[in-house]
């Protein structure tokens, strides 16, 4: 075992590959509720933002390895990275016109860089140590990702939070202790913080929030289980986020107002919910089986209010994850106020329990 998957498992290994963050006692396979023999439309107004025909970049290993896709309106799937390394975890800009990405392609786990369109990518990073999970702020202009710093001995290292400025290309470590955990990255919709997750003592994993300001963090959420994924709302408004309970995962919804949540996506194994421009929908990607009986990893779209069914983006053999919508949908909004949950004197906010 390498020392990149000893400290953290097959949790660490998957996102590696390429693949999603997943319960490593989980791997079987539960099949989730709400899903029919096919997909099943809902009734959309005129002009509303479609999410199964919206642009649409992912992840698939149709080809044999992890590659970065996209869906345009109207036409078939583009691979647009068509390199035989791993190359996975895109997120967009909101113009839709720039992706970043991460890949093996040098050897290293390390962040590139592309245009929509494809075709030669530009390498961002260069350290020796994996860098993964990108996440481009809402400006274009920096990139909050995770790097795994070497111990300097036989152990696994430390997982931590980083920062590259795109402008001059400079990368700074912005958490002092370690994370513990690879899960996937949010900024706040006006670039004021990114939202993490990190590992408490005694098993589990709770979400934070590393303000842009003042370089502080806050609890955003505790609760049973390990949750991660976080996701904020266009608005700002909610946070969506994934909770492992081992055998099973399930989507939820925080109402960041008076800190309620409620579940979205219940039973099965479904992780990393993103929200469309508009609001109204979360694409996440599931686990289940394909007409073939065989496990793979899938993407699907459920509406956040309202009732079921979920609906599927892709369905196939093989393994698709990662979805993120390219634009689409109304504004994006204001941002969640950091100082509404932290104490007098810049302490942490409780925990959030309900």
């Amino acid at each position: 075992m390498s020392a990149l998957t000893r400290g953290f498992g097959r949790r660490l290994a998957l996102v590696w590959l390429g693949w999603v963050w997943v319960p490593a006692c989980g791997l079987d396979g539960v099949e989730p509720e709400g899903f029919g023999s096919g997909p099943r439309r809902g009734t959309l107004a005129e002009g509303a933002f479609d999410p199964l025909a919206a642009p649409l970049v992912y992840t698939s290993d149709e080809t044999g390895d992890p590659e970065v896709w996209i869906r345009e309106r109207g036409t078939r799937p583009k691979n647009l990275t068509q390199n035989p390394a791993s190359d996975s975890w895109a997120t967009v800009s909101r113009s839709g016109e720039r992706i970043v990405f991460q890949s093996d392609r040098a050897g290293a786990l390390d962040l590139w860089t592309m245009t929509r369109a494809g075709g030669d990518a530009r390498r961002l990073t260069w350290a020796d140590e994996p860098e993964m999970l990108p996440a481009l702020s809402p400006a274009a202009d920096r990139v909050a990702y995770l790097r795994l710093d070497s111990s300097g001995g036989d152990g696994p290292g430390e997982l931590h939070l980083y920062l590259l400025d795109l402008s001059d290309g400079g990368s700074r470590r912005i958490t002092d202790d370690p994370l513990g955990v690879p899960s996937p990255l949010d900024w706040m919709p006006d670039g004021g913080g990114v939202a993490f997750a990190r590992r408490r003592a005694g098993g589990g994993a709770d979400l934070f929030l590393w303000s842009a300001r003042d370089g502080s963090e806050t609890l955003l959420v505790h609760g049973a289980g390990e949750l991660g994924a976080p996701a904020f709302s266009p608005d700002g408004e909610r946070l969506a986020f994934q909770t492992d309970y081992g055998a099973t995962s399930e989507i939820t919804v925080l109402e960041l107002s008076g800190m309620t949540r409620r579940a979205v996506v219940a039973r099965g194994q479904s992780w990393d919910p993103r929200w469309s421009g508009d609001g109204r929908w979360l694409a996440y990607t599931t686990r289940t089986r394909s007409r073939w009986r065989r496990w793979g990893l899938n993407l699907a779209v459920t509406p956040v209010d309202g009732p079921q069914p979920t609906e599927w983006l892709f369905r196939g053999e093989g393994n698709q994850n990662g979805a993120r919508w390219v634009g689409g949908g109304a504004p994006w909004g204001s941002a969640f106020p950091v100082e509404a949950h932290r104490k007098p004197g810049g302490s942490r906010a409780s925990p959030s329990d309900n």
